[in-house]
C-alpha cells in the first residue's frame, strides 16, 4: 500500500471542484481513497502500489491542470 500527499497552489484556483478532483483519481485503477484538506490545500491519495504508481497518480493531477 501506497499513501501520498499532493500538494496544490490553492483550491481556489483551481477550474475543478473538490468532487470531481475525487472522481478523477478514484478511476484510476488502484486507488483506495481520496481525502482533500482544503485548508493544507493538500490531497491525500490512498493507493494500491501494485496496481499504480504515485507517478501514474500525479500524472493525471497534471493532466487534469490541478498542480
Amino acid at each position: 500500500m501506497g499513501k501520498e500527499k499532493y500538494h496544490f497552489k490553492s483550491f481556489n484556483n483551481t477550474k475543478v471542484p473538490p468532487d470531481n478532483i475525487k472522481t478523477i483519481l478514484n478511476a484510476l485503477n488502484g486507488v483506495n481513497t481520496v481525502m482533500l484538506d482544503m485548508m493544507d490545500n493538500t490531497v491525500l491519495v490512498d493507493y494500491d502500489d501494485t496496481k499504480t504508481t504515485s507517478a501514474e497518480i500525479r500524472a493525471k493531477l497534471d493532466e487534469n491542470k490541478l498542480v
